[in-house]
């Protein structure tokens, strides 16, 4: 980009070279030659608040006989992958409770003239409609919206974050209710893993996110991610008691909640040591069943807690009456066995003389000593 252009882009006055100039043949040094951080002209005049020449810019960009109709100034981003839009709204989402109406009516003015940039990904995988999100200005939000097309046309368009998901992870209900009442088709989307809004809620361990996601659809209870996982396994697996107490109260039977491993809420709540989940479990009705449940390689959650060196979930297990410590894997081993070659693993790292007598004492260290590959449980 010429200093001049840079300077101009800037000041952002529209009566000085290169505005004025428009009787040229090629104007593609005004809309198409970028800075070394990739920016536009319409870049640094939204950065630099210039509503009067982003509009000259826009207006001068439509009637550029080199510019396609897919390779506008308004789609055209910067090294971060960032179109002016996505610069607009970032600009809002740092001004917080502050923010100067000239940002709103730049922002507003993007969307006007180039609705469908709003599903545009940056390289971070955020789109301007998830940066509006992260930003909290509702009017901002239900004017992207509103300018957005209806249905599948929507959703095809849109790329990279889930805006309800991002929603959901920076916990703005306000924003949820929007997109429900404007856009509630935006639901539908999942995230490459195939999770729900629900799945996100649960695993961030967003109460109110949750509650206000089950009266829309409380069938989200009951879909499973592409791992298998129900939300309840994912609230169970983060230590979010709250969550897993309300979408507990869902299930019926909680047996039946197993993932693709063969894995119960009680099993992922062990592995993941998250002891006052499991004490939670533990404690409710008609979780008899899964105290000693096998998944698909033979473990109870009692091994579990141990291949990942749980102690406080071991002793919880432990102490509860219906556990058992000698049920055997499909690799031949107890609960006990595993513990006491983690004891002897660490030992070993620490330099520990293996063949101490109070160890000799306690059986044979070479028969109960295994190698496992935590990848596998």
């Amino acid at each position: 980009m010429e200093p001049a252009h840079f300077e101009a882009a800037m000041i952002g006055d529209v009566n000085k070279f290169p505005f004025c100039d428009t009787e040229r043949e090629d104007l593609s040094e005004i809309f198409n030659k970028k800075n070394s951080e990739g920016d536009t002209a319409l870049h640094l005049s939204v950065r630099a608040q210039k509503l009067n020449a982003v509009r000259v810019l826009i207006n001068l960009s439509k009637q550029n006989p080199n510019t396609s109709t897919d390779d506008t100034l308004l789609t055209m981003k910067n090294e971060d992958g960032n179109t002016a839009l996505h610069e607009a709204l970032f600009a809002v989402h740092l001004s917080k409770k502050n923010v100067d109406n000239i940002l709103v009516d730049i922002a507003c003015y993007l969307v006007l003239n180039g609705p469908n940039v709003s599903c545009h990904k940056n390289n971070a995988g955020k789109s301007p409609l998830c940066v509006a999100i992260e930003s909290g200005n509702k009017d901002i939000l239900e004017y992207i919206l509103n300018a957005l097309p209806e249905g599948n046309e929507l959703l095809q368009r849109l790329e990279g974050k889930s805006p309800v998901h991002v929603a959901i992870e920076h916990r703005k209900l306000d924003m949820l209710r929007v997109i429900k009442e404007q856009k509630e088709e935006l639901l539908l989307l999942l995230d490459e893993e195939g999770n729900t809004p629900l799945h996100i809620a649960a695993y961030t361990g967003y109460l109110k996110g949750i509650r206000y996601l089950l009266e829309i659809k409380s069938i989200w209870s009951f879909e499973r991610n592409n791992n298998g996982f129900y939300p309840l396994h994912l609230s169970c697996e983060n230590g979010h008691v709250q969550v897993t107490k309300a979408l507990f109260r869902k299930w019926p039977d909680p047996a039946e909640l197993l993932c693709n491993k063969g894995q119960s809420i009680l099993h992922v709540a062990a592995k993941s040591g998250k002891d006052n989940v499991v004490r939670f479990i533990l404690k409710e009705k008609g979780t008899d069943k899964l105290v000693n449940k096998l998944d698909k390689n033979g473990n109870t959650p009692f091994h579990l807690a141990a291949l990942h060196g749980h102690s406080m979930v071991m002793t919880t297990l432990l102490f509860d009456k219906r556990s058992k410590a000698d049920i055997v894997n499909c690799q031949g081993l107890t609960a006990y066995g595993i513990c006491k070659s983690h004891i002897l693993t660490t030992m070993q790292d620490q330099q520990i003389d293996v063949n101490d007598k109070n160890l000799r004492a306690s059986g044979n260290i070479k028969n109960n000593s295994a190698v496992f590959d935590l990848e596998e449980f």
